[in-house]
């Protein structure tokens, strides 16, 4: 505890885990979260709750991470992930509620490690984590920052981590039930057996291998956007469609378009089939017409009639690299640019995909095909 000093001082309150509300505490529940300056007196909606991602995220009860192995996969969960992080530069807050100081005068607490809602905490969590990695003896890819790997008599074990989710997968079973752990001694988590859902994918395993799908996604957007009645629709777009921006075109409201096509463009993880179709409509992001909310509308009518595709991995017995590309000539009636798209498959199954329109105008078909 020191004496305020000029700098801006978080506000602090006491977070009910269970209604997430600040100011309301539940008997033996309840969390110190920070607050930026002047929070409490912006405008509140009429039932007080905090709203938007920003406050959401601030108060959020627990937190995920997966452990998966080359045959079967563990899923682990941790807690209190935002209290883990070094601050490197000088954080104060207010007093908790409750808590005053014995002499006069404003004083404030000084912080030394991340807590909840400070702009710092991800940062300073991950920091945190890349160092305990480090001694660990993984090595940071430079390719992908959260993404650790450690090779060991012949033997990999990888990690990847998004904010404080991880998946750790290899072929060495003794090297990821240590990492298991070390990462135990050196954080709070605890094992949850099989992985079968992360970050809205749906994992299954079986005799012929592993399927990777978002149903419970689909279902979920379907429902959010009245849909899951509708009827289906075979194809995700219209075939030689003349999606462009016309200038006595009608607008449709712009924050719906881009939520169902962000949301869409998620949904691409796992479902390479309306890879084109959402390349198309997230053109016309900045303004969108009521005709291409309908093109956004047919491919959810699409996922109706199959919510539950997705990615077979099955055992080939080789790691055969194959790929496939082709492209359309002038397909865009707007600048008359061309559509590139392609597909890898690695040991037998699909790894990468992608469907883009070209940066020049190609002058013919043969050179589209090439520029792909």
């Amino acid at each position: 505890m020191v004496k305020a000093p000029s700098s801006p001082v978080f506000s602090s309150s006491l977070t009910c885990n269970y209604c997430k509300n600040p100011g309301h505490i539940k008997a033996n529940c309840y969390r110190l979260v920070g607050f930026p300056a002047g929070y409490f007196d912006r405008p509140r909606p009429q039932d007080n709750k905090p709203k938007g991602k920003a406050a959401g995220r601030l108060v959020q009860d627990q937190d995920y991470y997966a452990v998966t192995k080359s045959d079967h996969t563990n899923f682990a969960g941790k807690d209190t992930a935002s209290l883990h992080g070094e601050l490197s530069e000088e954080v104060y807050m207010d007093l908790p509620p409750g808590y005053e100081a014995s002499t006069r005068g404003r004083f404030v607490c000084k912080l030394n490690k991340s807590l909840y809602g400070l702009k710092q905490s991800p940062r300073a969590w991950f920091g945190r984590f890349s160092q305990a990695m480090c001694r660990f003896g993984y090595k940071q890819s430079n390719s992908d920052h959260t993404l650790f790997l450690k090779r060991s008599e012949g033997k990999l074990t990888a990690l990847i981590i998004y904010v404080d989710d991880m998946i750790i997968t290899g072929d060495n079973s003794e090297e990821v039930e240590r990492l298991k752990d070390l990462l135990a001694s050196e954080f709070e988590m605890k094992d949850l057996g099989s992985l079968k859902y992360f970050l809205g994918i749906e994992v299954a395993r079986g005799s012929s291998g592993i399927f990777l799908c978002q149903r419970k996604y689909v279902l979920d957007l379907l429902t959010e956007t009245g849909m899951l009645g509708c009827r289906p629709a075979d194809t995700p777009i219209e075939q030689n469609h003349k999606l462009a921006e016309y200038h006595n075109q009608t607008l449709t409201e712009k924050a719906r378009y881009q939520r169902l096509v962000g949301r869409l463009i998620y949904l691409s993880h796992t479902r390479p089939d309306i890879a084109y179709a959402v390349s198309v409509v997230s053109q016309f992001m900045h303004n969108p017409s009521e005709t291409h909310m309908e093109a956004v509308i047919r491919i959810l009518r699409y996922l109706k009639s199959a919510p539950g595709k997705g990615l077979m991995f099955s055992k080939h017995n080789h790691l055969d690299v194959s790929g496939y590309t082709d492209a359309d000539w002038a397909g865009c009636v707007t600048d008359r640019k061309s559509t590139s798209g392609y597909f890898t498959f690695v040991g037998g199954n699909l790894v990468t995909w992608r469907s883009k329109k070209q940066k020049v105008v190609a002058r013919s078909s043969a050179e589209a095909e090439t520029v792909s």
